[in-house]
């Protein structure tokens, strides 16, 4: 497996007291095709979901190296604690985010898995975010590219990940 690449850093995390670079295969993809995933201990799930939305299926919950289920709206702008009915990504959910992350480096995970509703704006969102922070390649299995990443999520993951570069083992010390 090969280190993350991001220019000026290194890719290296140590757990244990020992060196792990540990880049994981980040993928991002529609709950329709999480939901025919097998549970794998070598794989971590983001499962993000609609407030009070009901599905047909679900993913595994449990069988995953780590899991992590969130809930907010596909919604692309306006600040995080604007009042009409719609939950908002903000700083709460993307420090979870790098949280899970983090319990997935520190468990050698080397696949990330990552799912909304579509497929294409909120899961596509975080794993770019995840790719442009070096934490490994991006996959998206729902479109060809990420012209359509939710772009209040992009902004409040670049913020929370800015800030959580040096924990997440990409500084330079």
């Amino acid at each position: 497996m090969q280190g993350a690449s991001h220019p000026g850093r290194g890719a290296d995390l140590i757990v244990d007291g020992n060196i792990s670079t540990a880049a994981m295969n980040i993928h991002a993809m529609s709950r329709e095709r999480a939901c025919h995933l097998r549970s794998n201990r070598t794989c971590g799930l983001i499962s993000i979901s609609t407030p009070l939305g009901h599905y047909d299926q679900y993913p595994a919950r449990t069988g995953w190296a780590c899991y992590l289920e969130l809930k907010f709206h596909d919604v692309k702008h306006g600040a995080p604690d604007y009042e009409d009915g719609y939950v908002r990504f903000n700083a709460g959910h993307a420090h979870k985010i790098v949280e899970a992350v983090l319990q997935c480096r520190a468990l050698g995970v080397e696949d990330l898995v990552i799912h909304c509703d579509k497929g294409f704006s909120r899961s596509v969102a975080i794993a770019e975010s995840l790719r442009a922070a070096g934490l490994g390649p991006l996959s998206c299995w729902e479109t060809l590219s990420t012209d359509q990443a939710n772009m209040l999520v992009l902004k409040i993951m670049a913020e929370v990940l800015d800030g959580n570069i040096s924990t997440l083992g990409f500084d330079d010390a």
